[in-house]
């Protein structure tokens, strides 16, 4: 019994040897570059042609989707016609909504360069205001200077009536 064992497991592994040399010699016969370059390229304009026409038939087939409503039947012409208003309507939900989406991003950019530019003529303002006020206080500390030889009169503080 070990003999045949010993037997089935050498047959086993030869033909594991065979297998992988028979493997290995394909993969080093095989170059891919030259698959590469021997596969024909695709022609761009029959593949333009049949993703359009794969297109067209799911075109047609959405079409042949959308059933009319039996004319006989009052309630499956107002289930129809309910159907078709709720997607109109959810249609121009949509639009009105992009729409008003951009005339507000518009609006807020326009206001927020009126904003912008309003803050800077401030900004100069309030330069130019400290200038004066810096120049004004030289002026009336010269003139303090001046009337009083010099040396600078300190004034009380007026009092507040309660």
């Amino acid at each position: 019994m070990t003999n045949d064992r010993e037997r089935l497991w050498q047959t086993i592994k030869q033909q594991a040897h065979e297998t992988l040399e028979r493997t290995a010699v394909r993969i080093e016969q095989r170059d891919p570059l030259a698959e590469a370059l021997a596969r024909p390229l695709p022609d761009p304009v029959a593949v333009w042609r049949d993703e359009a026409n794969a297109q067209q038939a799911r075109f047609a087939q959405e079409r042949r989707k959308v059933t009319t409503p039996a004319a006989t039947s009052p309630a499956g012409l107002e289930s129809w016609l309910r159907a078709r208003l709720d997607a109109e309507r959810a249609h121009v939900l949509e639009a009105v909504g992009q729409a008003i989406g951009t005339l507000l991003r518009r609006e807020r950019g326009v206001a927020k360069r009126e904003l912008s530019a309003e803050v800077r003529r401030l900004r100069i303002e309030i330069t130019a205001a400290d200038e004066t006020v810096a120049e004004l206080r030289k002026v009336i500390e010269s003139a303090n200077r001046t009337s009083t030889g010099g040396a600078v009169i300190d004034l009380p503080s007026a009092r507040r009536a309660n």
